[in-house]
């Protein structure tokens, strides 16, 4: 549970650096508007429903501080990795939270300079993936878990509407996402969201998927390992 941050610079140079404590930090975003680190903070093993911290990360020499600016509206508990992402046109910055044991769920909004965020959506049964923001439109994007009684989970690739919420399913995969081995980048140039998972018996598969917007996979590649982290430079 030791905290650290990692840079890595264009040419593959890494800046390490060590953070206060022991703290679950998750969903960590990037702010172009600020030009500021955020991500949400709670608390470590804790086996009760808690709301969370939305904290500023700041880096100095070989460290980093977190400072906490609001917090969320809706609990947080046993959950990895959190997801969030910004629009960086706006500083608007989106944070999914779960209370796994309960399958509760929140998308909640927050805006730099603000002391509180907002709820744009929550519901119960569907843990919500790679959430991330396309300025082409305007609309967030996620890969879905839906769980009901007695059946098997559905994976869904899903547009959000930020202002109201709404879920508009784009296409129903053929096959999982593991909620923790996952990574997911947006690329506004070619309009494309992209996944990377594990999947197949014993999730020993590993895939680079792309999708367009709507919904169809356009391109779909089997890796050596695990790619995680991904983000597009534009």
């Amino acid at each position: 549970m030791t905290n650290t941050l990692l840079k890595v610079a264009p040419g593959g140079a890494v800046t390490t650096y060590s953070g206060p404590g022991t703290q679950n930090l998750e969903g960590l975003v990037h702010n172009r508007v600020t030009n500021k680190m955020y991500c949400l903070r709670y608390t470590s093993g804790s086996f009760t429903a808690t709301p969370a911290d939305v904290v500023e990360i700041t880096t100095s020499g070989t460290s980093f501080t977190v400072t906490p600016v609001a917090t969320t509206v809706n609990n947080i508990r046993w959950v990895s990795p959190t997801t969030s992402t910004v629009n960086n046109a706006s500083g608007e910055m989106y944070f999914i939270l779960v209370d796994a044991p309960t399958g509760a769920y929140s998308i909640e909004k927050y805006m730099p300079v603000s002391s509180i965020t907002n709820v744009i959506a929550s519901g119960a049964g569907k843990v919500i993936m790679g959430l991330r923001f396309n300025s082409n439109d305007n609309m967030l994007y996620a890969i879905t878990a839906e769980y009901s009684a007695g059946a098997s989970a559905v994976y869904k690739f899903v547009r959000i509407a930020p202002l109201t919420g709404a879920f508009t399913t784009l296409a129903t995969l053929s096959f999982e996402v593991n909620n923790e081995f996952y990574s997911a980048a947006l690329d506004p140039c070619s309009n494309r969201y992209l996944l990377s998972t594990v999947t197949g018996t014993g999730w020993t598969t590993k895939t680079v998927r792309q999708f367009n917007m709507s919904g169809a996979i356009v391109q779909s590649d089997v890796t050596v390992g695990l790619f995680q982290g991904l983000a597009v430079k534009d």
